[in-house]
């Protein structure tokens, strides 16, 4: 039986410590830790977030107490050219902030080429760390439960901004690594030979439902430097080979009919189709709170490729345990049943 999620990570250690990569307890406090720097710069800031995105970005800003709205996407999964373009000059008067989404590792437009006005953070916790910093002022990573790279909970931020670096120099340690190395080991067992047996405990393979509600406290802490030397090891060391192979496939195999605009050669951590299907280590996420929160904001607008990704599709698993035959089982699933 395949797992929704088979995530990497090594058992070996790194002596290397980049200078502008920044390594937090988790993908929101990086986030939340970027806000605060641009909330101290600026006195009017809007974030423009895809109508389509993980709840702890936008518990983020309400806990930062900024302004936030959402924007349309298109069969990229990238923002609607034309509402963006609409959207940004209704806040023509704010510093608006964009926050493009590497949904589930797919490739983004350049946002500071064509909104040269504008601040970029590109948000990376679905897909894989980048080490460029050329079409963004911010890069954030996660590295928490079911991402490309998993270390049991925590995130990171690239960027060559001083002041964030100055911010970052001020925090306190989170030190807590055993309890994440431990589990990261037990998983990886738990996946590779006992996952048939813990499926049957588990009732629905669905992320991203949970209510979306004000927060109370985010920790923001830097992350332990045996933790940090773990963590670049094992980005150092991935493979991302097989990923790519089982997303080639399903684009080569899947009738266009049930397919997004998507780029091959790219590892993709699942691997969207239009189309509810049921089987092995697939699964769907339905961030319906965002969802909800962006028609509150936008009642006239009508999130036509959000809501298809939210409630009429299937995320395929690519990860090193879907073998070949599997894929284009799954591939017959999608294009047959």
């Amino acid at each position: 039986m395949i797992p929704p999620l088979y995530p990497y990570a090594s058992f070996l250690f790194s002596n290397e410590m980049p200078d502008n990569i920044f390594f937090l307890n988790s993908g929101q406090s990086s986030f939340l830790l970027i806000v605060k720097v641009l909330k101290k710069r600026y006195s009017d800031l809007i974030f423009l977030l895809p109508a389509y995105t993980c709840s702890t970005v936008v518990k983020a800003l309400r806990f930062a107490e900024v302004e936030y709205n959402f924007i349309d996407l298109d069969e990229t999964l990238n923002f609607d050219e034309d509402d963006l373009k609409e959207i940004v000059n209704d806040y023509k008067s704010s510093k608006v902030v964009l926050v493009p989404t590497f949904l589930f590792g797919s490739k983004i437009k350049n946002y500071k080429d064509s909104f040269p006005e504008c601040i970029i953070i590109e948000d990376r916790a679905q897909s894989f760390p980048d080490i460029e910093l050329n079409s963004s002022d911010y890069q954030f990573f996660s590295f928490g439960r079911g991402k490309m790279v998993s270390a049991s909970g925590g995130g990171g931020v690239l960027t060559n901004d001083s002041e964030f670096k100055k911010l970052y120099s001020t925090l306190e340690v989170d030190e807590i690594f055993i309890s994440s190395y431990v589990l990261s080991i037990a998983q990886k067992i738990i996946l590779i030979y006992f996952w048939g047996y813990f499926k049957r405990f588990i009732k629905e393979d669905k992320e991203g439902i949970a209510i979306l509600t004000d927060v109370k406290n985010i920790k923001v802490l830097k992350m332990s430097n045996i933790k940090i030397k773990w963590l670049i090891n094992s980005i150092k060391k991935a493979k991302l080979g097989h990923r790519i192979s089982i997303s080639d496939l399903y684009i080569k195999g899947i009738n266009r009919e049930f397919q997004y605009e998507l780029s091959d050669s790219i590892p993709y951590l699942r691997f969207p189709v239009k189309k509810q299907i049921v089987g092995d280590g697939i699964s769907t996420m339905n961030y319906a709170d965002t969802l909800s929160e962006a028609k509150k904001l936008r009642p006239n607008k009508n999130f036509n490729i959000p809501i298809i990704l939210a409630e009429y599709s299937s995320m395929l698993p690519t990860h090193d345990l879907v073998s070949i035959d599997y894929a284009k089982k799954i591939i017959n699933m999608v294009n047959n049943d």
